[in-house]
């Protein structure tokens, strides 16, 4: 064969797959068209036509193409409608008018879509109009109007852009209001001028700026009026000042500026006498007249400045005259008046100075917490399973006047089994086995044997009937003998061809027969027993605290307490890691540990317990002495007993003893 022969036979072998695969793209178009799916059968007429070009010659097939192009591009002007994306339908919708210049549907559907765009489009300029956006409402109805040129509403508000003569009157008295700031009577004409005709898009567009610039000076005048209300004047002056510049003709914002005002002289005149009275040195009347200014203008700053120079100079004079009460009742008054941090760190210290005079025992308990752990490390490891109160007993933690002292500790650990349970631990494991499909296939082949020698045995027969009929010298019937013969040669070719198709078979099964493995892997359950046993720390521990003078060694108080530590915990018996069960270790404090963490607790408990007792023992000795200097005419020493009071109270009850401070500093701060 030369080059030109084998060119051309490439050339045809090729020929040949493109049209195989052209007519596979063209049958599974036909097959979506018919289904209803355009796309889809567009998608596969573009690839048969890619495969084959010379299809576009077909009439069959190009009216095919030209039907899924026209239905494809109508599914998608429906599409595109239903998003609102108005001229990208209109679009797919004059396709298929040039598909077919006579489509109905599509007429229809074009017709249909350009009054919903123009309605669609209408209602945005609408609201661009009542946001005052009119560039954007005049562009929205030039479009409605290319869509529908006859839309009337579209029309009539395209008219209404020029103001013509039945609302051009109203337009201008409200546009004279605005310019004046007559805002009511600007939204009155602006709204008669909309109620007219309501496709004016300017009355719309104003209207809407007019009720914005109203709502504005309305919330300005507003908190204005509930800042005078909180006193606090400069920042209702100025938002009442800004209310006015937008809203002159307000009819209430001249009497909240009057009320602003009169309060600030007022306020202004009392803390200009306050300084004068502060610089004579006569601090009680000079705090008067902060307070009254105070009570005209809660920010009025001179006034707050005097407040914090009084409070000082109140201060340093109780600090001079040993009135420490006094003095730690003014430092808290200045935390009302924006103090720096020195004087916070000052007011902190002297709070503390006094509680430190006021009750030792805080103190004693803050030490005896921190070291008791320490202090009971070296017994506890002597005695493990039973504490003696014995060797305990010379422990104390010594305070400034009294001794936290443990007399007595008692108490025992125990561990004990609770429960233990059988259980089972599921995993697989792979074992050898005979291959259960190996005797399937020996019992096909032994049955395919059979059924072979009766077919070659059938085929025999039907040969030699054959060769019978065909080696006949006279037939009786030349043609009835012949179509005997033919009849039984199609039989003996039948039989022939089943024998060589079973023979075939049993080929196949016999080499796999001999392919296959004799064992095969298999994955079985199997069981391992193990135990879950439970251990369980229980410990009881009973301590007697006592507090005692330090220089008498008299008991001021004892209380006893009882702790309670319990924990427990699981170990596995019989795991094997090998299977997946790991080992669980047991995982249980130690008996010192338990010891040592019970006397701490229960420790700290009693001091806990006796610090409150204590605490409200020193309490009611302070309210007695304050109630005693005060009989004696000493007042001084009075007010520092009741400020120990509070202080203390305060430690035991947060909220109360502020309360009570709150209540000193107010007697005080009053005079007396």
């Amino acid at each position: 064969m030369n080059r030109a022969s084998q060119v051309f036979t490439v050339v045809m072998t090729m020929a040949l797959l493109s049209g195989c695969a052209a007519q596979e793209y063209r049958k599974r178009g036909d097959v979506s068209l018919e289904a209803g799916k355009p796309a889809q059968a567009l998608h596969e007429y573009q690839m048969a036509l890619q495969e084959d070009p010379a299809l576009a010659r077909n009439k069959k097939f190009a009216a095919n193409l030209r039907q899924a192009k026209r239905d494809h591009a109508l599914n998608e002007g429906r599409r595109f409608a239903k998003a609102k994306k108005w001229d990208a339908s209109l679009d797919q919708f004059r396709e298929v008018l040039r598909i077919d210049g006579n489509d109905l549907t599509a007429q229809t559907e074009i017709n249909r879509t350009k009054v919903k765009a123009a309605d669609d489009v209408y209602q945005q300029a609408l609201r661009h109009a009542d946001e005052n956006h009119m560039d954007a409402a005049r562009a929205a109805l030039t479009r409605a109007l290319r869509y529908v040129p006859e839309h009337a509403n579209a029309n009539a508000a395209q008219r209404s852009l020029t103001a013509h003569e039945a609302i051009a009157t109203k337009l201008a008295e409200a546009r004279a209001a605005v310019a004046d700031k007559k805002w009511k009577a600007a939204m009155t004409a602006f709204i008669h001028a909309r109620d007219r005709d309501p496709n004016c898009l300017p009355a719309r567009g104003e209207l809407s700026q007019a009720r914005n610039t109203l709502g504005r000076a309305q919330k300005l005048h507003a908190s204005a009026v509930a800042r005078a209300d909180q006193r606090k004047l400069e920042a209702a002056l100025h938002a009442a000042q800004q209310s006015r510049d937008i809203w002159p003709h307000n009819p209430q914002i001249e009497g909240l500026l009057d009320r602003i005002n009169t309060k600030r002289d007022r306020a202004r005149q009392a803390a200009e006498q306050g300084d004068v009275h502060l610089q004579s040195g006569k601090l009680h009347d000079a705090q008067l007249e902060y307070a009254r200014a105070l009570r005209f203008q809660e920010d009025h700053p001179s006034a707050r400045t005097g407040m914090s120079r009084v409070a000082k100079a109140q201060v340093t004079k109780a600090e001079q005259a040993g009135q420490m009460g006094r003095a730690l009742l003014w430092r808290m008054a200045l935390a009302d008046y924006g103090v720096d941090q020195s004087e916070s760190r000052h007011m902190r210290d002297l709070q503390k100075q006094l509680l430190k005079q006021a009750a030792p025992i805080v103190q004693t308990d803050n030490q005896a917490n921190t070291n008791l752990s320490s202090r009971f490390d070296g017994v506890l490891l002597k005695q493990i399973d039973k504490i003696s109160g014995d060797e305990l007993s010379t422990q104390a933690v010594q305070g400034t006047q009294y001794l936290l002292r443990i007399d007595h500790v008692d108490g025992d650990v125990n561990v004990r089994r609770t429960s233990s349970r059988q259980r089972t631990h599921r995993y697989q494991v792979t074992i050898q086995v005979a291959n259960d499909k190996l005797d399937d296939l020996r019992r096909a082949v032994s049955t395919e044997r059979r059924l072979e020698e009766s077919l070659r045995r059938t085929a025999e027969h039907d040969q030699r009937d054959y060769e019978a009929a065909r080696d006949l010298a006279n037939p009786p019937d030349p043609d009835a003998h012949a179509k005997e013969v033919h009849r039984l040669k199609k039989r003996h070719h039948r039989s022939w061809n089943r024998y060589k198709a079973q023979k075939n078979a049993l080929t196949r099964k016999l080499r796999e027969l001999e392919c296959a493995p004799l064992m095969v892997d298999k994955r079985v359950d199997r069981t391992w027993p193990y135990t879950v046993e439970t251990h369980e720390l229980t410990g009881d521990l009973s301590v007697k605290v006592s507090i005692v003078i330090a220089g008498s060694g008299h008991v001021v108080d004892s209380v006893t307490t009882t702790k309670a530590f319990r924990t427990s915990d699981t170990t596995i018996l019989g795991a094997n890691p090998q299977i997946g069960l790991s080992g669980d270790a047991l995982n249980l404090p130690s008996r010192s540990s338990v010891s040592e963490r019970l006397v701490d607790n229960a420790a700290k408990e009693a001091a806990k317990s006796l610090r409150q007792k204590l605490l409200n023992t020193h309490i009611t000795l302070w309210q007695g002495q304050a109630k005693e200097s005060a009989a004696e005419g000493k007042t001084e020493a009075a007010l520092d007993a009741r400020v120990n009071a509070a202080l203390l109270t305060q430690a035991i009850n947060n909220t109360r003893g502020r309360e009570q401070l709150h209540t000193l500093r107010q007697y005080v701060m009053a005079g007396r």
